[in-house]
Formats: C-alpha cells, sequence, structure tokens
C-alpha cells in the first residue's frame, strides 16, 4: 500500500550485486519492487563495491566519500555481507574478478564505511552477520550507535553483534531472509521447463567439490532418477564459487545421464525454474530458500556449515534437512519428494508467516524514511505536494 508523501524520496541501496551471486543480485530487485509499493515516485540508486552492470541495472562503485547528501536514507539490503574478513571471502572473489585491490578498496567499506557517508538516514536490512572476530575494538558498537534502523536475517548474527548470550539490544530486530520475497519477482513471468516434455524434475547443486563427492554424489543422482522416474537437473547458481566447473564433475561421473543448465541464465528465470521443481536440494542458501518460499520441499548439503545455513535452517525447524555429508544426497531427495506429498500446506503456511515479517520490516522502514523526508523538506524549507 501506498503511503502518503511530500516530496519524491531519493534512497541509496548498497549490496554486493557486482559478485554477480544470485541472491546478492536479486536483492536490489527485491528493495526496488518494495519500495515502490510504498513510496510514489521513489528513486532508488544501486551501490556495490565495483562498478557493474547486468540484466539492465547499472550498479556504481560505492565510497563515503561520494555526495550522499542528496539521499534520504542509504540502505544496506541483505546478505551475509557483516563480518570484517576481506582476505577470507571478499578478497579471493575480488581477485578472481581482476579487481586491483589496495588500502584505498576494501568490499567491507560498503558496510563499514556506510555510516561516514553524509546522509542523514542509514539503515541495514536483513543482513548476516559472521563471527566478527579480529576486528578493530569498539568497531561494531560505534557503527551500531551511527545507524538509525538495523535489522539481522537471525538469531545467530543478532547474537554476534551483540557480543554476549545475556544481553538483548532492542535496536537490532530480526527480519526474516530477502529471499523469502524472491518467488513474488516472477508472478507475472511465463513459466519455464526444463525440458521439452515436461515431466516432473528435481534442481541440484553443489560447489567446492572433490573428484570423489562427484562419484558419489552421481551415483546417487542416477539412481534417484532410474528409480523414481523424476529427472534430475544440476543448476549453476553460485558463480564466485565455480559451482559449474562442480557440476561438470557430476555430470562426468554420470556418464551424460545428468543435465548441467546453462550458467548464464536469467535470475528471475532461475526462480521459476525453482518453482517448477519438485524438489530442491542445494548448496546454496538462496537457491533452497527460493523453493521454501515458493512451497517447495528443499534442503542443504554443503560442506561448510556457517552461521546463514544453521540460522536459516534453525528458523524454519528443517535442521534434519541441513548436513555436510554428500552421502545423505539420495536419502535428502527421497524424504523431499515424500514431503512435497504430505506437508505441502506447512511450507506454504511457513512461507507466508515468513514473507509477512519482512513485508512489515519494509512498512516500517519506509515509514522512517518518509518522515525523514518531512524533516529535510522542513529544514530546507521544502515545499510538499
Amino acid at each position: 500500500m501506498l503511503m502518503p508523501q511530500g516530496r519524491s524520496a531519493r534512497v541509496a541501496m548498497l549490496s554486493f550485486a557486482d559478485i554477480d551471486n544470485f541472491g546478492d543480485v536479486l536483492f536490489s530487485y527485491v528493495v526496488e519492487k518494495e519500495l515502490s509499493r510504498r513510496m510514489e515516485n521513489v528513486t532508488i540508486d544501486f551501490f556495490t563495491p565495483t562498478d557493474f552492470s547486468a540484466h539492465g541495472r547499472v550498479y556504481r562503485s560505492f565510497s563515503q566519500h561520494m555526495p550522499f547528501s542528496g539521499y534520504d536514507a542509504l540502505i544496506l539490503a541483505g546478505g551475509e555481507v557483516v563480518h570484517c574478513y576481506d582476505e577470507r571471502t571478499w578478497l579471493p572473489i575480488y581477485k578472481k574478478k581482476n579487481q586491483l585491490l589496495s588500502k584505498n578498496f576494501y568490499p567491507s567499506d560498503i558496510v563499514w564505511k556506510l555510516v561516514e557517508a553524509d546522509c542523514r538516514f542509514k539503515a541495514w536490512l536483513s543482513v548476516g552477520v559472521r563471527p566478527c572476530g579480529q576486528m578493530a575494538e569498539g568497531l561494531v558498537c560505534d557503527v551500531l550507535n551511527r545507524l538509525d534502523y538495523v535489522s539481522v536475517r537471525g538469531a545467530l548474527s543478532k547474537k554476534i553483534l551483540e557480543g554476549e548470550y545475556e544481553q538483548y539490544d532492542t535496536r537490532i530486530k530480526i527480519t526474516p531472509d530477502l529471499g523469502w520475497l524472491f518467488p513474488g519477482l516472477v508472478t507475472d513471468r511465463v513459466p519455464l521447463t526444463v525440458d521439452s516434455v515436461g515431466e516432473p524434475y528435481v534442481l541440484f547443486q553443489a560447489h567446492g567439490i572433490t573428484v570423489e563427492d562427484a562419484a558419489s554424489i552421481a551415483k546417487q543422482l542416477v539412481k534417484f532418477q532410474e528409480e523414481l522416474g523424476i529427472r534430475v537437473f544440476l543448476i549453476p547458481i553460485v558463480k564466485p564459487w565455480e559451482d559449474h566447473e562442480s557440476l561438470a564433475l557430476i555430470r562426468s561421473a554420470s556418464g551424460g545421464k545428468l543435465v548441467v543448465l546453462s550458467r548464464d541464465m536469467d535470475p528471475l528465470d532461475i526462480i521459476t525454474l525453482i518453482k517448477g521443481a519438485k524438489a530442491v536440494l542445494s548448496g546454496s542458501l538462496h537457491c533452497a530458500l527460493t523453493a521454501l518460499a515458493a512451497g517447495v520441499p528443499a534442503g542443504i548439503i554443503n560442506k561448510w556449515q556457517g552461521t546463514k545455513l544453521q540460522d536459516i535452517m534453525g528458523q524454519q525447524f528443517r535442521n534434519e534437512f541441513l548436513s555436510p555429508d554428500y552421502a545423505n544426497v539420495l536419502s535428502f531427495l527421497n524424504k523431499l519428494i515424500v514431503e512435497g506429498d504430505t506437508a505441502s500446506e506447512r511450507l506454504k503456511l511457513t512461507a507466508l508467516y515468513m514473507r509477512s515479517h519482512v513485508e512489515a520490516a519494509f512498512d516500517d522502514l519506509c515509514q522512517k524514511i518518509q518522515d525523514e523526508c518531512k524533516r529535510n523538506a522542513c529544514a530546507t524549507n521544502g515545499v510538499f505536494r
């Protein structure tokens, strides 16, 4: 519902879409849609650590020294982005992109330098937080004190920011992951099929696997495909970690019985494929989460059992569908097919519940931006429409 307002709002949205990862790209789609639904004629500009363009959208490289004073709000939205381990995550990714990194450019500036930009209203929306060791003393506290709105996407992220179990900071809200809104981005899109026959299919994704892992996974997937008569398609979705190479290993180990889909699909097309699947099993959080948001049974198998996977799956009481062991591929898929037949209503209710809380967070955030617009207009003797 559109909120009444004075002059049009200008918003700068910050993200890591420039790594061209499924979820990171789609966060900007969600923010654009949700803000436009609530504020008339809002203008949204998109910023990432480096200049980037994809799927018709342009992202400008961020610096806190840019003239942000003309914006009513700066919003860092979505993803597991709050951490200080450039050498662990951001540096390897940006080196692959042939970006020259120096003391004048750190991808995490978009997280921590946000508060230094010349803009009245600054927010973190539904961000994930990694354990923040080796961080400058007092940095988290200083940044939280300078943000006007803070929401994280799970209880573990909240506790990491708070720094201790006995403390509960009411400033730090919990908002479900923005991925709960991904299926709603394609409601008017013509459904895709991965096969002209239109037969039932499941989607599988993995990355960072060994040749031995690939052989085990292929054997299980082929057995599932042959015994249940449900096609298995391997879907590349995590470009920063080159998952298409891992999936090619699985295809090869299957003797060509499994098919790898194109790595260059539009992210909205990927959503439609996920929505049409019988089940999804992935190492990618947002691949699995998009499925669950659409009421499609999904599980996660990933050797890395990080806080984001524990948080998301724990929120939904789906711990039995989170594993680091690829020996569970066949059993997980079989259980997911059964779940789709027996628990589809529960999956849809969970998705509705999560989506309602994300939408409530956008209501709250947009109202605060509107209030800031009014204060800015009063401060500059602006004229309301």
